[in-house]
């Protein structure tokens, strides 16, 4: 018959791993955007970088969305592997923040009942909230917050009550090894090392487990945590695999030095300190192994990286691999990578209408190869819409889908007069005469652009107001110099008719891609303020 401690113990651990989940979900759309401006920003130096990555993962509690967002920035080449590599030693530290808050806290006190207050009374605050989602998304924050104090509790209960039907004597028989492949499982199962952290904590608070049994259950949890780095890059990008091989490559290396160098002398350092706690130095052994793995990979770092860097080949860079690195479970990293591939994508707009002002003839292929990154843009973006949290975001979405859709119009008013920019006599009147001026214009217009959207250019925007009223003046006298009866006169009706055909598209293209290129200064303007 199944004991009911175990009933308990099982609940206490399926709660926990809810409200772990809820609190990792919250975060994700609530504060992702800070994380990815703050891990941006902070990370120059290996020790900034590594500093960053402790502490955001210390304070969110999440290593998972800290490398969700470490792996946004660097595909967006926004953190260079060295960076990215950096901020991962560092969130293996902060994650040994989360046996420490259980250990002062969770045991020492009883948080069952002010549990059970903060669950009720931000439920019944979420409901009046339902329909305002960042407000919703706070609550439920704390709503599983609620549930992690709630899971303590019965972690702590079952566990209590299991230590008068089970003989300690007996587990204790065991070797260390034995104890560390049962952390790498139940981490692997449960993917999360702070569960496995907990159960081990209440196991031997209760005297379920003796300290070395302890230590190793801890020591293989931290190496089964990277079974979910490693199963999600199996068909990932380069990068992703890249970041798998470090979390696993430090998690490897730390168990080594943990299980068979350093856990031999736990027994004598704890009679020379003389401490009686059972729980402190689980705790204190996890930092301090950490602590010196993160120093020793951080003193190695760049033959480190040089190793990781000649790891997995190079892949094709399609669209759909581009755009499957973008987090769409974190609205606010997902629009900047968004709005980077609005910039890259109105690049290739300005120079396959530079191609065509130069009767480049492979323009059809490449008008194909826009409308493709046009169809997967607005599938990612519909995907997004459903995730944003607030009507900013969704402004933003609008925006970006808004200079897609004006910079692919852009290069279809190119396209269409490409057979008529192909007439001999019609070369000859837009080369050798000032007939139509937009056309030097807008060949100036294009190199332009491609400068300022290259990948080194200032990321600033660009006040088009000015370049807009030109464009429409000298389009409307242009108009109006072809319709008079003296350049009627000198040329025949048909070229009159294309010229004219000519002077309207390159402007309606103009028009496009200058609407294009406010949509996406809008949204980098915005994201800048929020930040």
């Amino acid at each position: 018959m199944l004991n009911l401690d175990w009933l308990l113990l099982l609940s206490g651990v399926g709660i926990f791993l809810w409200g772990m989940s809820m609190v990792e979900a919250s975060l994700t759309k609530l504060a992702s955007g800070k994380l990815h401006y703050y891990i941006g920003t902070w990370t120059n130096t290996t020790l900034s970088a590594v500093i960053t990555g402790a502490l955001c993962t210390a304070l969110i509690q999440s290593s998972s969305l800290l490398t969700l967002i470490v792996l946004a920035l660097a595909s967006s080449k926004l953190l260079n592997l060295k960076q990215a590599v950096g901020v991962i030693f560092g969130a293996n530290l902060g994650t040994t923040a989360t046996g420490w808050l259980v250990t002062l806290l969770g045991f020492k006190i009883s948080l069952g009942d002010i549990a059970i207050y903060i669950i009720g009374v931000s439920a019944l605050a979420r409901l009046f909230f339902r329909n305002r989602s960042q407000y919703g998304l706070t609550l439920s924050l704390i709503i599983s917050i609620g549930l992690i104090l709630f899971s303590l509790d019965l972690i702590k209960n079952s566990t209590l009550g299991l230590s008068e039907t089970i003989d300690i004597n007996a587990s204790g028989t065991a070797v260390p090894f034995a104890f560390f492949i049962t952390g790498i499982a139940l981490a692997t199962l449960f993917q999360s090392s702070s569960a496995v952290m907990i159960m081990t904590l209440s196991a031997a608070n209760a005297g379920l487990i003796n300290l070395e049994s302890a230590i190793s259950v801890v020591i293989g949890a931290d190496l089964g945590t990277t079974s979910t780095a490693a199963l999600g890059s199996i068909n990932g990008a380069k990068i992703k695999k890249q970041l798998a091989l470090t979390h696993f490559s430090f998690n490897f290396v730390i168990a080594f030095i943990g299980l068979f160098v350093l856990l031999p002398q736990v027994n004598n350092v704890l009679d020379w300190l003389n401490w009686h706690d059972p729980l402190l130095p689980i705790v204190t052994f996890h930092s301090l192994n950490n602590a010196l793995g993160t120093l020793l990979f951080s003193l190695s770092i760049k033959p480190f990286v040089a190793f990781v860097s000649k790891r997995f080949g190079e892949q094709r860079n399609t669209i759909e691999s581009r755009f499957s690195l973008i987090p769409l479970d974190a609205p606010a990293v997902a629009l900047k990578q968004l709005s980077d591939e609005g910039k890259h994508f109105l690049l290739a707009v300005a120079k396959f209408n530079q191609r065509g002002l130069k009767q480049n003839r492979n323009y059809a292929s490449e008008y194909l190869q826009l409308k493709k990154t046009e169809g997967v843009f607005i599938d990612t973006c519909q995907k997004l819409s459903k995730q944003v949290i607030n009507d900013q975001q969704t402004n933003d979405i609008y925006s970006l889908l808004s200079a897609i859709r004006d910079g692919t119009y852009s290069a279809k008013a190119l396209k269409d007069i490409a057979p008529d920019l192909e007439v001999m006599d019609i070369q000859n009147q837009l080369n050798k005469t000032n007939i139509v001026p937009l056309f030097t214009l807008t060949k100036a217009f294009y190199d332009e652009q491609q400068v300022h959207l290259g990948i080194n250019a200032d990321d600033s925007s660009q006040d088009m107001q000015e370049t807009a009223e030109e464009f429409y003046h000298t389009f409307r006298s242009t108009q109006e110099t072809l319709f008079s009866s003296e350049v009627s006169q000198d040329l025949p009706i048909e070229q009159v008719s294309t010229l004219l055909n000519i002077n309207k598209q390159l402007y309606t293209s103009s028009k496009y891609f200058i609407s294009a290129l406010n949509s996406i200064n809008l949204v980098v303007k915005e994201s800048s303020h929020e930040n």
